[in-house]
């Protein structure tokens, strides 16, 4: 895969597979990456929907540290960019 460039909905589908394969080490830079990316692009949906794999995968790795300072970077977007967050947000 060297010299291929994926795009966030690739790096995001290849977390996920990795997520979902319980090897959160490695899912975890892909959604954080994802998350930056989207941020940038102001692309709040799939921003919203990185994060959340991130917050679960700090859960599994009971960090509650990152739970933490997560939780607290998702409310000052929300208060910046006045956010509606519905309960899939939450989910």
């Amino acid at each position: 895969m060297a010299g291929t460039h994926l795009n966030p909905e690739e790096i995001f589908e290849l977390a996920k597979l990795y997520y979902e394969r319980c090897e959160f080490t490695v899912a975890l830079p892909k959604f954080i990456s994802v998350a930056k990316i989207c941020l940038e692009q102001r692309d709040f949906k799939n921003y919203l929907k990185s994060l959340s794999y991130q917050l679960r995968i700090y859960a599994e790795l009971e960090d509650q540290e990152n739970i933490n300072l997560t939780k607290d970077t998702l409310q000052d977007l929300v208060l910046k960019e006045n956010l509606a967050l519905n309960a899939a947000t939450y989910h």
